[in-house]
């Protein structure tokens, strides 16, 4: 199954329709992917005209495993992968949530669902 089609049976069509105008809306839209990637894309990277801080980097901060107590617990280098690899999944379910929304763009039909229905 498809993301769209698992969409097209959660959402119902007034929120499908939600989905369309967030779509259509760039400016919206782009702000949103922004807030919602700034974390994984733009952390740690020197920008002109700003102050570079290592320290803001999502892949940096991964190494730092429990800040809670003021002292940071060094995780091994499997922990890094497995939590590196974690944040490459999110990246792309992010990803793939925004490529299923770019379906509902106005005038894009839903092809007819084939199939048993009994399924």
């Amino acid at each position: 199954m498809q993301l769209k089609d698992y969409l097209d049976d959660l959402l119902d069509e007034q929120e499908q329709t939600y989905i369309q105008h967030f779509w259509e809306d760039e400016k919206v839209r782009e702000a949103v992917r922004k807030v919602l990637l700034a974390g994984l894309y733009d952390n740690g990277v020197v920008k002109k005209g700003k102050k570079p801080n290592f320290l803001y980097n999502s892949a940096l901060s991964l190494i730092n495993a429990d800040e809670a107590g003021g002292y940071p617990q060094v995780i091994t280098n499997e922990q890094l992968g497995q939590k590196l690899r974690a944040y490459w999944e999110g990246l792309k379910v992010i990803e793939n949530a925004f490529n299923a929304m770019s379906r509902y763009k106005k005038g894009e039909e839903n092809p007819p669902k084939v199939g048993n229905p009994a399924r």
